[in-house]
């Protein structure tokens, strides 16, 4: 018996329901989509073919649905990384590395990794990446104000620091 769980994003590569088949054939335990991109009827037109070649092979597929995974899971989990690189270089004084691995690595992610995806293919933008990205901005210009004010983030400015995550994530799920 496979204990391996194949997750598979579903998007304009595998918009047939030929692919999606050839997918479910191929092994394929979860059809994911990525609430993020693109909109509602571009979804539920997956959804529905989904459910068709689900039927059609009696094959037993769940859909995931993840805006919210997507802000939550996949990045802590692809952040791990650059949390264990900051930490370490604050833990030895190297505090420029500490903050220049954060902040390099988040503008890498939205300036070049969506850019080359925007290339690919052109990313549309629903309310909810809207509202992120207003967060966002709020958030950078806090951490400004902590960085510039005594040229340091104290700890206390680290923990509202986390507390401004956490809501993030509780916004996220509630939403």
């Amino acid at each position: 018996m496979r204990k391996t769980k194949v997750i598979c994003t579903i998007g304009p590569a595998s918009d047939s329901e030929e692919v999606l088949t050839r997918m479910c054939l191929a092994g394929m335990n979860v059809a994911r989509l990525n609430f993020s991109h693109g909109t509602h009827e571009e979804h539920l037109k997956r959804i529905n073919m989904i459910k068709n070649v689900r039927e059609r092979l009696n094959y037993p597929l769940p859909i995931m649905l993840d805006t919210k995974i997507g802000l939550t899971i996949v990045a802590i989990g692809t952040s791990l990384p650059e949390l264990v690189t900051s930490t370490v270089a604050a833990k030895r004084g190297e505090t420029g590395m500490a903050i220049g691995n954060a902040i390099g690595s988040n503008i890498f992610n939205l300036l070049f990794i969506l850019g080359i995806s925007a290339l690919i293919h052109p990313v549309a933008v629903n309310m909810a990446s809207v509202y992120d990205l207003l967060i966002l901005v709020f958030v950078s210009g806090i951490s400004y104000l902590f960085a510039f004010t005594s040229r340091k983030i104290a700890r206390f400015e680290g923990i509202l620091m986390i507390m401004f995550y956490a809501a993030d994530v509780a916004f996220a799920i509630v939403r």
